[in-house]
């Protein structure tokens, strides 16, 4: 389904989130498993792991490996500040940042009549991110990372946006 589901028993706000993963994220997944990786038909970890991670543990290994790769004062929590930055940057609704990131939505409406899962707008945010990630990691040095209205057009280019967004 290129789904991540998280359990609304793990999600910080209780409520059960459905990630969709864009190409990017699943090419990182797949150039990550050894090639000899099998799946088993009812894992539901990514690379067959028996539990789950920490919560902390994507912050301890970045602290562990920072000076190796390159970068100080760097927080996971970086990486979504940056997606919903990006992802309002080039035009689309706060609204599909804040539902990537599984904020809850505010007002009676939302939090009791609201059932709608909102996966088309949050796979359209992932979507325009991984692109746009892409594009800026790709640059091949300081001078040609691409700035917000570079990524823009090249989003109008694939059709992920209207022209005037």
């Amino acid at each position: 389904e290129k789904v991540w589901q998280i359990s609304a028993g793990t999600a910080k706000n209780k409520r059960m989130h459905r990630v969709p993963l864009n190409d990017l994220s699943l090419k990182i997944i797949q150039e990550s498993r050894p090639e000899t990786y099998i799946r088993p038909e009812n894992d539901v970890f990514v690379f067959g792991a028996t539990k789950a991670l920490s919560e902390r543990a994507l912050s301890k290994a970045i602290l562990r490996k920072r000076v190796e790769i390159g970068v100080e004062n760097f927080t996971p929590h970086d990486l979504r500040r940056t997606a919903a930055t990006m992802i309002t940057a080039v035009g689309l609704p706060s609204l599909y940042a804040s539902l990537l990131l599984n904020h809850a939505q505010q007002g009676i409406t939302n939090r009791v009549y609201v059932h709608y899962s909102y996966d088309f707008e949050k796979k359209k945010a992932a979507d325009i991110w991984g692109e746009a990630l892409f594009y800026i990691v790709s640059a091949v040095c300081d001078n040609e990372v691409p700035d917000v209205g570079k990524i823009k057009n090249r989003l109008v280019s694939l059709g992920l946006l209207r022209e005037g967004m």
